[in-house]
């Protein structure tokens, strides 16, 4: 999960707008990006940011195929540096999706040219200003759970035709394991009733082997989605095929890992891994928390000096992003079934028993 620094705690979220009021605003920075001007498109790092990266760029280059663009893949750690460098100064105008950025807030006002966001993380702050346009649906509800590849679907078909990319909008919010608050969208194409049989659609199916795929190879993986006609192709596509066997080979490796080295307390399954591939963490802890629903998941990433947290509970009860926000001592954040974070490895003990302290509290 992208994680938000914790000095951001608001002790209220920000006021409610309407969503369509800024899909307008959207389409004004759209209309004005100039073909001389620099533009920045930066994605998450997963398949969601993936998708609405590829759905993104296929969108403004039918708007104006003479924009010039550079896309990029990053998380909160490479968009932090980005903005508070020189070299920010080269764009006139940035695009970051599926990132929370709210703690950037001073960078990106700051920034001499113009800023659009587009994401679907908890609010903290409304960045909404002069020069920035911040879209994100739980402005108009707080619990809704439309991935990024779903809104900026929408927000772009609203301006170009995209009907031929609904296809991956679609494979970015199965990504997410998004289903009810996103049926309009779904239900031409997953044929399921309940969120849970998601994971047995071909969507999903996909989805890991796009994952595997950025893990792997993520420097041509927007080239591949743009190019793929439809989940079929993608699906059978050599370079998708070849990047996620050599991904099972490394997942099996790190389960394995995970479950030598896993503590059950209570409720609580927590595990401190040391994979070698970068992001293996969350591919690994979404198939364990579906096979364990009841159950508060939790796996450490060695970083150095530094654990990446992943957090996971399918069940609900417990809002996780808050969680981690509490426990995190580098800052965490997230969604109700979902979140991450950091911590040093010299605060382990301290976060665990944050953990268990609060978990028992609440369940």
């Amino acid at each position: 999960m992208k994680a938000l620094k914790s000095k951001n705690r608001l002790s209220k979220s920000p006021k409610k707008r309407n969503l369509n009021d800024l899909f307008e605003k959207g389409k004004g920075f759209i209309e004005s990006i100039n073909p001389s001007e620099n533009v920045l498109l930066i994605h998450h790092t997963d398949v969601d940011g993936y998708c609405s990266g590829a759905i993104f760029l296929a969108g403004l280059k039918r708007i104006d195929k003479n924009i010039k663009i550079e896309i990029t893949a990053a998380a909160n750690e490479e968009i932090e540096n980005l903005v508070k460098s020189e070299d920010v100064k080269s764009y006139n105008k940035i695009i970051i999706l599926d990132v929370d950025v709210s703690y950037l807030k001073k960078e990106f006002e700051n920034f001499e040219g113009q800023t659009l966001i587009i994401d679907h993380h908890s609010l903290r702050v409304d960045l909404n200003a002069d020069k920035i346009v911040y879209i994100n649906p739980r402005f108009e509800n707080e619990e809704i759970y439309q991935p990024t590849s779903y809104i900026v679907y929408k927000f772009l078909s609203s301006i170009v035709d995209l009907k031929d990319l609904e296809w991956l909008a679609v494979l970015g919010t199965i990504g997410d394991y998004a289903f009810e608050d996103c049926k309009d969208l779904l239900e031409k194409w997953v044929h399921v009733e309940k969120k849970k049989d998601v994971i047995k659609t071909d969507f999903w199916k996909v989805s890991k082997m796009v994952y595997g795929t950025i893990i792997i190879e993520a420097r041509n993986v927007i080239e591949i989605l743009i190019e793929s006609e439809n989940l079929s192709k993608l699906k059978s596509n050599p370079k998708v095929i070849s990047a996620y066997s050599k991904f099972e080979k490394a997942y099996n490796g790190v389960e394995k890992e995970f479950w030598n080295k896993a503590e059950k307390i209570d409720n609580i399954i927590i595990s401190v891994i040391t994979p070698t591939l970068k992001r293996m963490g969350s591919a690994l802890l979404n198939d364990i928390s579906f096979e364990n629903e009841d159950k508060f998941i939790i796996l450490l990433e060695r970083r150095g000096e530094n654990f990446k947290v992943h957090s996971r509970y399918q069940s609900g009860k417990i809002h996780l992003g808050k969680l981690m926000e509490k426990c995190c001592t580098l800052g965490g954040g997230g969604h109700r079934h979902a979140a991450g974070g950091s911590i040093r490895t010299s605060d382990f003990e301290k976060f665990k028993n944050c953990i268990i302290s609060n978990v028992s509290n609440l369940t």
